[in-house]
């Protein structure tokens, strides 16, 4: 589903993590938000500098996930198809996203050539 400015909105459900939660499903059982996607040239680039500026580890070996089932951080490069559709392109659009908890290092950096701003804490 795409929200009005298109962007791909999607509920994901981790079924590793605990959940405590019984009552019917609604908007409060929704935890946080579960993956940001950040479209760039060139994504093994992208990782390579958050790795070493944050310490942020690769999702299971990943190039295009960086992080935990708490949070990750996908670096999909222009034009990718987006999942689940595979009907609407990556477009670089500038995003600032705040972690918490997912990097070793805390800090603000800007990914080179890209807009995108990412703090951690």
């Amino acid at each position: 589903m795409s929200d009005p400015a298109r962007n791909i909105v999607e509920l994901i459900a981790r079924h590793t993590r605990p959940y405590e939660y019984d009552d019917p499903f609604t908007v409060a059982a929704i935890e946080g938000v579960s993956e940001v996607g950040l479209a760039l040239p060139d994504q093994r680039e992208a990782a390579e500098f958050l790795e070493s500026q944050l310490g942020l580890a690769r999702y299971h070996d990943s190039t295009f996930a960086l992080g935990d089932e708490r949070g990750l951080v996908l670096l999909p490069e222009i034009g990718y198809p987006w999942i689940p559709e595979r009907t609407q392109e990556a477009a670089m659009f500038p995003v600032h996203v705040e972690l918490e908890g997912l990097a070793v290092c805390a800090g603000r950096v800007e990914l080179p050539g890209t807009g995108h701003i990412i703090e951690s804490r």
